[in-house]
């Protein structure tokens, strides 16, 4: 597995780290992951650290299929924030075109930042 989870903030918030060249199904198994061992309702946020990826391989497909499971958990908890944490090069755009996505049919808001503390920073 090249990705481990941890629930920070008395189990209110994630941080999921990312570990060489990750796969866009590799996030989605990490997502199915969190929502098996966690209520949706109880997550503020979720931190999607690539500070230790390689490379982000995720299809435009796959960043929908995140966007639509970010769409059933706001239906439950709409106020939840998303972070992405990672070099701007590393993501090409993507994590833009996924802030989109989520922005449109989840309502939920999401940023990149270049380290972990500045993420932990923005969804406090």
């Amino acid at each position: 597995m090249s990705y481990s989870i941890k629930f920070k903030k008395n189990n209110c918030g994630v941080l999921i780290e990312f570990e060489g060249s990750i796969s866009g199904e590799q996030i989605i198994l990490s997502y199915e992951t969190v929502y098996l061992e966690h209520a949706y309702d109880d997550l503020d946020f979720k931190i999607l650290n690539f500070t230790k990826a390689t490379r982000f391989n995720a299809t435009l497909e796959q960043l929908k299929e995140l966007a639509k499971m970010d769409r059933r958990e706001a239906t439950i908890n709409p106020h939840q924030q998303v972070a992405f944490v990672g070099s701007e090069y590393l993501f090409g755009g993507l994590d833009l075109i996924y802030s989109i996505y989520t922005e449109v049919w989840s309502g939920f808001c999401s940023r990149r930042f270049l380290t972990v503390s500045d993420a932990l920073k923005w969804v406090e």
